[in-house]
């Protein structure tokens, strides 16, 4: 939809004009060097482009989930710990992919925080639930940044998902 700009890329050579989100996304300085969105760019013929470095650089974790907790009607927090020596270099508009063992967790098993527990009731959440018997991914979540030096990233959100994510038992999968 190119809304985002996630996908910029630079062609070299030639570039195709820019398309109407392009133009309103991307300065004019940078069109002009080539810049694009990968998702808006319509290939008619051979093209050459640059990717940034960064988009090569994913990387995948093990982390424990050090805590969990309700931020929002459907909001969750979930913290986890980085292994030793880790990292994650914050950028706006940066996000982690969140890989979940199988579980399964009913929503009235959890810890609600009392300022949210009238929305949960109008809602009638606690009859709700999720399970999977595979690992799950949800992707697309945010990434809050905390101080590097103390090695840890909070991913946050995910409508109907808030149980999604074992505290403390087994790992999940970040990148």
């Amino acid at each position: 939809k190119g809304t985002c700009g996630q996908c910029r890329i630079r062609v070299v050579g030639s570039a195709p004009p820019p398309s109407p989100a392009e133009a309103s996304l991307l300065p004019a300085d940078e069109l002009a060097l080539g810049d694009r969105l990968a998702c808006q760019v319509a290939v008619r013929e051979d093209l050459s482009i640059r990717v940034p470095e960064e988009v090569f650089g994913v990387r995948e974790w093990v982390c424990r989930v050090r805590s969990s907790r309700c931020v929002g009607t459907l909001i969750k927090e979930i913290v986890a710990e980085l292994p030793e020596g880790e990292r994650i270099d914050f950028r706006a508009g940066s996000f982690v992919e969140v890989t979940a063992p199988p579980h399964d967790t009913r929503f009235r098993d959890l810890p609600i925080d009392d300022a949210i527990r009238p929305e949960w009731d109008r809602l009638d959440l606690w009859r709700h639930g999720v399970r999977s018997e595979t690992p799950a991914t949800s992707s697309g979540e945010s990434v809050s940044a905390r101080t590097p030096a103390r090695r840890r990233h909070r991913p946050t959100g995910g409508p109907l998902r808030p149980a999604s994510y074992p505290l403390g038992r087994e790992p999940v999968t970040a990148r």
